[in-house]
C-alpha cells in the first residue's frame, strides 16, 4: 500500500488488495462510495490519474479507497474483475492479498520477540536446526534479516514458490531452501526474497 497527504487533511490513499469494510448503509455490492465534501476535488484529481494509468500500464483492474481517519470518502473500482464477461472491477472487488501477507507475518514474530520468545538477532538456525541453505560466507542468518530481505537468499525456493502449483506444507517449502546457496553475504545487501519471508513464517 501507499499513502499520501492530500491539502492539509490526514488522507490516506491506499489500493486495496484485500476486501475493506464499507460504510453503514452501504450493500457489498457497492460499486462506488461518495466522494463527500470536502474532497470532490482530490477525488476527481485520482479518478483521472488511475484511469490513466490502468490504461496505459494495460492493468486488468483496480480499486481504491480514499480513507480520513475511520471513514471512506471515496471507492471506485476501475477496469474489469472478469475482462472476459466484461464485469468491472467495484468498489469493494476482492484481490489476491499478495505480498501484504508478510506484514502479518512480521508482526507475528515480533510478538514473539515482545515476549521473549525469539531473538531477532540469533541464528536462525538456533529455531530451525535443519535449515541450512549453502551459505559459504562467515555471518549466520537471522530473522531480522529475513524479515528485512537482507538474508540473501534466492528470491523463490524450490517447493512452494510463487509458480508452484503443487501446494506443499511450509515444512517442504523450508526444507527445499537447502538445496540453494545464497546470493549475497547476508546483510551486505537488499534483496527481496519470499523464501525469507517463508522461512520467517515457519520459525514462528
Amino acid at each position: 500500500m501507499r499513502g499520501t497527504w492530500l491539502g492539509d487533511s490526514r488522507v490516506w490513499v491506499g489500493l486495496i488488495f484485500a476486501l475493506f469494510t464499507l460504510p453503514p448503509g452501504h450493500s457489498q455490492a457497492t460499486e462506488k462510495v461518495g466522494p463527500t465534501k470536502p474532497y470532490e476535488e482530490a477525488a476527481k484529481a485520482l479518478d483521472a490519474f488511475i484511469a490513466k494509468e490502468v490504461a496505459d500500464k494495460e492493468l486488468p483492474a483496480l480499486s481504491i479507497a480514499l480513507v480520513d481517519d475511520q471513514t471512506i470518502v471515496w471507492a471506485k473500482g476501475f477496469g474489469f474483475a472478469d475482462p472476459e464477461k466484461k464485469k468491472p472491477a467495484t468498489a469493494d472487488t476482492v484481490y489476491r492479498v499478495g505480498s501484504v501477507s508478510k506484514l502479518f507475518t512480521d508482526i507475528a514474530v515480533m510478538q514473539l520477540v515482545e515476549r521473549g520468545a525469539l531473538d531477532l538477532d540469533e541464528p536462525v538456525r538456533k529455531y530451525l536446526q535443519d535449515f541450512k541453505p549453502n551459505n559459504k560466507f562467515d555471518k549466520e542468518i537471522t530473522l531480522r534479516q529475513l524479515m528485512t530481505h537482507r538474508s540473501g537468499l534466492v528470491r523463490e525456493s524450490p517447493v512452494g514458490n510463487y509458480f508452484d502449483p503443487t501446494e506443499p506444507t511450509l515444512k517442504a517449502t523450508v526444507r527445499s531452501m537447502n538445496s540453494t546457496e545464497l546470493v549475497y553475504e547476508p546483510r551486505t545487501h537488499l534483496k527481496y526474497s519470499n523464501s525469507g519471508i517463508a522461512v520467517g513464517g515457519y520459525t514462528l
